[in-house]
């Protein structure tokens, strides 16, 4: 989860309070509204109903402020938790289509994805792949945390054949050891769902899932489900 610039709440509130109570500028008014909104996101059950209001509220208000972006993901990160996808995936993508060389376009366009893929209407998915694809266009650090996101996607489509060469090319880029045992997993899942119509795939799922068990530092859940996997494909 995206937090903006450590603000201690106490020196925030301290802020806050002599802005209300003395003229202040235009600039150091909206810096006031800026920091409201994460002072209210305080964990109490009516937190992001503040949080979202405010946040509005300052779009509305500063148009063409320079922390537009981050109110926007802060916005966007409400809805999503609260389950309203479409509307988090339009303040998601707004960000990145208003401030495209803004630094949380990548982290926006990857929750957005998220998003799309959690609507019920027809095009969530395909926009969910377009999303995924921009995020790893960007080769930034989520590169390969939306490369995974696109072959769980291929595999819902019914495509494991096309999943398996996503894990392939992730793979193929030696990544880092979280992201490499979700590949191989993935993988490995992908080649036993296609022996169901060619057997000579689970010969290859099972090298796949041994290759994961000899993961070194492989957390037990992980290494656990690859010997489970392995007896499956024995069976």
């Amino acid at each position: 989860r995206w937090v903006p610039p450590r603000t201690s709440a106490r020196s925030a509130s301290r802020f806050l309070r002599v802005v209300n109570e003395s003229p202040a500028p235009k600039a150091t008014v909206e810096q006031a509204d800026y920091l409201a909104i994460f002072v209210a996101d305080n964990g109490q059950p009516d937190a992001d109903d503040r949080v979202s209001a405010l946040a509005r509220a300052f779009i509305e208000r500063y148009p063409s402020a320079s922390k537009l972006d981050e109110v926007r993901l802060k916005l966007g990160q409400v809805y999503f938790r609260n389950g309203d996808f479409a509307s988090a995936q339009t303040q998601l993508e707004t960000l990145a289509r208003e401030t495209p060389a803004s630094p949380l376009v990548e982290t926006a366009l990857f929750i957005a994805g998220q998003a799309s893929m959690k609507r019920i209407d027809s095009g969530g998915i395909d926009r969910a792949i377009e999303l995924f694809s921009q995020v790893a266009s960007l080769n930034g650090p989520l590169k390969f945390h939306a490369r995974l996101e696109l072959a769980l996607l291929q595999n819902r489509q019914d495509k494991e054949a096309d999943a398996v060469k996503l894990y392939d090319d992730i793979l193929r880029e030696n990544p880092g050891p979280e992201v490499k045992a979700a590949a191989l997993a993935g993988k490995g899942d992908n080649l036993f769902a296609l022996g169901e119509k060619e057997k000579p795939q689970y010969a290859a799922a099972l090298e796949v899932y041994q290759a994961l068990a000899r993961e070194p530092g492989l957390n037990a859940t992980l290494q656990h489900r690859a010997l489970y996997n392995k007896g499956r494909c024995l069976e």
